[in-house]
């Protein structure tokens, strides 16, 4: 799957934008059945509950950082949020302690909105 998916890690979206991952989730779920192995470009084989759980939580990811964008947060604040932090363990599928450093967890931040203004200056 490449890094369209990974289970040690959060997403990675930002070669092919929100839509590009979703397409490319798409087309991986409908490959085999419910029993079939994903294999991640990192981390743990997987599954497909894994992978829609994956897509559900990147989506809820991109949103909320595009809500709190709009209410003009900072990088800063959109990081120091409960409920960034809340989205961004339920990628820790490892429990990885410390999960993201702060500086990763920033710049997951900083390129999410990179992609989210690509997006909206697309019409996208």
């Amino acid at each position: 799957m490449s890094d369209v998916f990974d289970t040690s890690w959060h997403p990675t979206f930002y070669a092919g934008g929100v839509q590009g991952f979703k397409d490319a989730i798409e087309i991986i779920l409908q490959i085999g059945d419910e029993k079939s192995v994903i294999i991640p470009g990192h981390g743990a084989v997987s599954n497909k509950a894994s992978l829609r759980e994956f897509r559900a939580n990147t989506l809820l990811w991109v949103e909320t950082v595009r809500v709190f964008r709009k209410k003009g947060y900072s990088v800063e604040k959109i990081m120091a949020e409960n409920e960034s932090k809340k989205i961004v363990a339920r990628f820790n599928v490892q429990g990885k302690v410390p999960f993201l450093p702060d500086t990763a967890y920033k710049r997951f931040v900083e390129r999410t909105i990179q992609v989210i203004e690509q997006e909206e200056n697309k019409g996208g």
